[in-house]
């Protein structure tokens, strides 16, 4: 395509790439840097065009319609801004907070996702599962929500009124008993999380 369309080839062949129609593809570069043109499939491709004039055609095409070199798809990090580079990659596990890991790393026994969703899945099988009945789980769920409304409500209510409060055996009642808050919301937290 270069050479066809820089005229260097030997027979007078008319460069196709001037009369494509833009494509949508590739935002993110400036229009004077891309190039579209016809593959032998009948597909459009974008070829991006250096600044030395060669082209670069070594690029993916995000969902988004942003373009990314082709080095960076599948490399655990979402360089789209969509995650559709690492979307069909068997190379990683998504987290359920959004992070990808390398997919060795899932089910080792180390916590690698924020939220702990590589090792606790149905696709671990050296998860330990606390609840196994499901009215246990749902027991569990109720207290653990209960616990961390009540005793978030217990907490705020202390630090509030601990202002107003004259003498120091109340202030030190109030103390204690927003340290005890404390413990039973993240006692109720914990319900929660292993519910």
């Amino acid at each position: 395509i270069y050479m066809m369309c820089t005229g260097q080839c030997q027979h007078s062949v008319k460069c196709f790439l001037e009369d494509i129609v833009p494509h949508s593809s590739c935002i993110n570069y400036p229009s004077e840097k891309k190039v579209i043109t016809v593959t032998s499939s009948g597909f459009l491709t974008v070829v991006l065009r250096k600044s030395d004039g060669t082209f670069y055609q070594n690029i993916f095409s995000c969902k988004n319609r942003n373009c990314i070199e082709l080095h960076r798809v599948c490399d655990l990090v979402d360089d789209c801004g969509d995650a559709s580079d690492e979307e069909w990659c068997g190379n990683n596990f998504k987290c359920n907070s959004g992070e990808y890991i390398p997919l060795s790393r899932k089910c080792n026994g180390d916590f690698d996702c924020l939220d702990l969703s590589d090792e606790c899945n149905v696709h671990c099988s050296n998860q330990v599962k606390i609840f196994s009945h499901v009215t246990l789980c749902i027991a569990a769920w109720i207290a653990g929500t209960v616990s961390v409304i009540l005793n978030g409500w217990i907490i705020i209510k202390h630090i509030i009124s601990f202002s107003e409060l004259k003498t120091s055996v109340a202030k030190t009642n109030s103390c204690l008993m927003t340290v005890i808050s404390v413990g039973d919301f993240l006692q109720g937290s914990f319900l929660l999380l292993v519910a």
